[in-house]
């Protein structure tokens, strides 16, 4: 029998383990079935899904009594989350952009951690600050790629992301929301429910799938199939698109919260090594100073926040 406390750490190991492969995943299946098409099959079955299995272990009647707080605000921001984030991944224009606006999406391990403070109570130490630096220079170092390091090609890369965003910002500005929307999000669905069994989360993704469902009947797509983004395709729908979420809000509502969302600094990084090498963009020392940088400042994130004292 496994300790709650450890079901919470596991679950969100395995919830970090997803979703470091969704970014490049969703990039392909975005370019073969459509910006819009992709995401919106993706969570639409994965939310059937996961209803149906809450309906057959007898769980869906329970959901939907968590109350209208927790069910209309924190299904509200999981919707904005999820299309946001589907929509900024969907329209970049070249592999780099995949990578630096998956590097912007990745803000939010930080801003859930300085959320909590207002929102759950936890305290904060001196360290917090500059461990949430540290673990951002690790990303940005990591989106680097395979640019050797130096003053010149740190101000290359600072200019590079400038004109990106100059291009094309819709997709720097939607990951920018979808980092906002998941970070608030996964504190007040511990601050709403707790420590509860069960959760909502398959409701939320059925409305987010009907919602990309809707925005695809305005935008029309042409899909391009095969028996490879088929197979693409239902490993989204059962791992990142259900899976990863349904774990998460374990992870979030586990004494390991704190812990948990430490350690989610390290899905930048290993992300970045995937879409890097489905992108066929080069690896360089940048990436692997990032990567010490990112483990850093998520220690030093994770010694520098308490949970709130116990209510007597």
């Amino acid at each position: 029998m496994i300790a709650p406390g450890t079901r919470g750490l596991l679950a969100g190991g395995l919830a970090i383990a997803f979703w470091s492969a969704s970014v490049a995943v969703s990039r392909e299946l975005a370019e073969a079935l459509g910006v819009l098409t992709a995401p919106s099959l993706t969570y639409l079955a994965a939310g059937l899904l996961g209803t149906a299995w809450l309906a057959l272990r007898g769980r869906l009647r329970p959901a939907l009594r968590l109350g209208r707080p927790y069910l209309l605000g924190c299904g509200a921001l999981f919707v904005v989350y999820l299309v946001s984030y589907c929509l900024a991944i969907g329209l970049c224009r070249s592999g780099q952009e995949v990578v630096e606006v998956g590097l912007v999406n990745y803000l939010w391990p930080a801003l859930t951690l300085l959320l909590s403070v207002p929102l759950l109570g936890h305290r904060a130490g001196p360290w917090l600050l500059p461990g949430m630096s540290l673990a951002l220079a690790g990303v940005f170092l990591a989106g680097m790629g395979g640019a050797p390091l130096s003053l010149d090609t740190l101000g290359g890369a600072f200019a590079a992301f400038a004109a990106h965003l100059r291009a094309n910002p819709a997709p720097y500005a939607l990951s920018l929301v979808n980092a906002v929307a998941w970070s608030v999000y996964s504190n007040l669905a511990r601050r709403l429910v707790g420590e509860r069994q069960g959760g909502a989360v398959p409701l939320f993704l059925l409305a987010s799938g009907l919602a990309l469902v809707l925005a695809r009947a305005f935008f029309p797509e042409t899909a391009r199939w095969s028996p490879a983004i088929g197979l693409e395709l239902a490993a989204m729908i059962l791992l990142p698109g259900l899976l990863a979420y349904v774990l998460w809000e374990v992870a979030m509502r586990s004494p390991h919260m704190v812990l948990v969302t430490a350690l989610s600094y390290l899905i930048p990084l290993f992300s970045t090594l995937i879409t890097t090498w489905a992108q066929a963009l080069p690896m360089g020392p940048g990436l692997w100073l990032g990567c010490a940088l990112l483990v850093a400042g998520a220690v030093v994130c994770k010694l520098s926040v308490r949970p709130a004292p116990a209510q007597k």
